[in-house]
This record gives structure tokens, sequence and C-alpha cells, in this order.
């Protein structure tokens, strides 16, 4: 119904009858009252459609990210990490509400974050993204499917993992045991012993060495492992434990050593150095995944190629092998 009323038009319908919505609004000109009437009765004329209307999720997707973190992002260690991760590409995608995201919308983002990051942070992008939504309907937050799901990760050739030498290892040791004030060069050999990663030995207490073993906490996996040592480096960390974490007297040495350490290897070399040598010397692959805490063999088989015996049946097996040499 349209009444006129001083200087404007004024609508008051209710377009599904009396048990549904009622709309009310004015307007300088007939026709623009017209057109709203017809408007409204055309979307909302039975009942259903404004319950759909109701029903629509308005969400955006930073809502989604802030319930994700509410819900199970905080309890995670990188959950803040993450968090931020996620709310990056968000701003880069402007936002957009959460029920019109799609696939094409994230590949495109991806392809503009391509410009200036690397593949890698683009796949890992696409994991959190993933993450975020397998959990969230989990926990029934999200009813409208996966929207990256379908979206395949980019294709990385494996690069080469750098270890050190046994020269360099003990000119990085005798380095580091001129900082006497720093706790790195203990450190250091632990990490160069066991495996483990840096954060994991840098404030070792002396409750975590015990009976020939050091137990790391605090993994990165959320599962505690315990790892034999000699009775040297059992003393050596007692002595001086609780350790300090030394990180920084660490990159100054290797700075000092005028190394170029490939990026994201600056202390990992230690672990990577360990499981190159535990390998090339003949340890078992699995024996290593579990000294490494890696989750799954997948992380481990990376070192396999350094065993001294790789593949060696393919010298005995392969269709030439048996021929008489011309």
């Amino acid at each position: 119904m349209i009444k006129k009323t001083d200087k404007k038009y004024a609508v008051d319908i209710r377009p599904a009858g009396r048990d549904g919505p009622r709309f009310r609004k004015s307007f300088t000109t007939r026709s623009e009252a017209i057109a709203f009437e017809k408007h409204v009765i055309t979307k909302y004329g039975r009942i259903e459609d404004w319950q759909k209307h109701q029903n629509r999720d308005s969400r955006r997707l930073s809502d989604l990210a802030y319930t994700w973190y509410q819900l199970h992002g905080q309890h995670l260690k990188t959950g803040c990490i993450r968090l931020k991760e996620i709310n990056n590409v968000i701003d880069l995608l402007g936002n957009p509400k959460a029920a019109t995201f799609t696939s094409k919308d994230f590949a495109h983002a991806r392809k503009q974050r391509l410009e200036s990051l690397s593949a890698n942070t683009a796949n890992h992008d696409l994991r959190n993204f993933r993450s975020l939504y397998n959990e969230l309907i989990r926990l029934g937050e999200w009813t409208h499917g996966n929207p990256v799901a379908s979206i395949r990760e980019i294709k990385i050739d494996e690069k080469e993992l750098e270890f050190l030498n046994k020269p360099q290892i003990n000119e990085l040791l005798t380095a580091l045991d001129k900082a006497t004030e720093s706790h790195a060069r203990i450190t250091a050999r632990v990490c160069l012993a066991t495996g483990a990663r840096w954060g994991e030995a840098a404030t070792l207490r002396p409750s975590q060495v015990t009976n020939g073993k050091v137990t790391f906490t605090g993994t990165k996996t959320g599962k505690n492992r315990s790892v034999p040592i000699d009775s040297a480096l059992e003393s050596l960390i007692l002595d001086n434990a609780p350790l300090v974490d030394g990180v920084n007297t660490f990159k100054r040495t290797i700075k000092k050593l005028g190394w170029k350490l490939p990026t994201g290897q600056m202390t990992h070399i230690l672990r990577h150095t360990f499981a190159s040598h535990f390998m090339m010397n003949g340890g078992n692959i699995i024996a290593l995944q579990r000294i490494l805490g890696h989750a799954t063999l997948a992380m481990t088989v990376r070192y396999s190629h350094l065993s001294p015996d790789h593949l060696t049946d393919a010298i005995k097996f392969n269709p030439i092998s048996k021929l008489t040499t011309p």
C-alpha cells in the first residue's frame, strides 16, 4: 500500500500476508515507491522466501577466521601465527562474504601472491584455508562445504637438503666454544647428537636428562621423545642446565664464518646434518623417523638416498646385469 504524506510517498506492505514480514519506507517520488513495492512483492511474496533470506549467512571470511581461532586455533602451538597468515590472505581477497567466496576467488588471489612470494608459501596458504574450513565443518560452524577443497597445490621440485661435513662441524663447534658466555655451544652439540630442533634443545632442564637419555618436550608434534646420548654430553648438559637459548650467538657465529646457509635452514641445518650423517653411516630409516619424531615416514625418506646401500639392488637386478660384456 502506498500513501501520500507531506511531500513523500510512504510504502507500507506485507507481501507474504499477515504472518509475513512488514516493509515500510518513504520516497520522494511516486515512481520510486511503486518500484520498491514491486521489488518487495517479487522477492518476498511468499513466507518461505523471507525465511530463506533470514537464514542467509552474512558472515565474512574474517568472521570465520575468528570463529576458527576461538574454537580451535588458540589451542594450537602456532595458532596465532596461522591466524595472521590466514588474515593476510583475507585482506588480499577484500574480506568477502563467506557464502560468496569461491575456489576461483582463492585461485586469483594466489596468482597475485605468487608475484612476490614463493610457491611454497602459496601452498602453505592453501593448507591453512583447507584446515580452517574442515575444522569449522567438523565443529558444525560451517555447512556450505569447503570452497578450496578442489584446488591443487603447486608442484614444487624437491630441493637437496644441505648438511655440514665433518670439517665444517669441527670448525663450527670450535668457533662456538669461543663464546663461553653462551650456551649455544652446548645446544649445537645436542642438535648434532640427537637431531633435535634448536627450540627443543635450547632450554633443556636437568629433569630432561636422565640415565643416558635426553627427553624433548614441547615438540612440534606435541609428543615427547627420548634419544640416547653419550656420558660426555650428558655431563656437559647437567653441568650447565638449565640451558639458556643462545640462538643469537649461533647466528653471529655463522655470519663470522662467512657461511651462506639456505633460507630457513639457519639452525635447522644441524638437524639435517644429524640425519644425513646417520644415514651415510648405515643407520636405519625407521629408527631415524623415531629419533627425529616425524609423524610420517614420508618426511624421513628425504634422507634415504644417503644410505650406502640405497637401492643397490638396481645393480643386481637390472636387465643387463647378467649379460656377457662384449
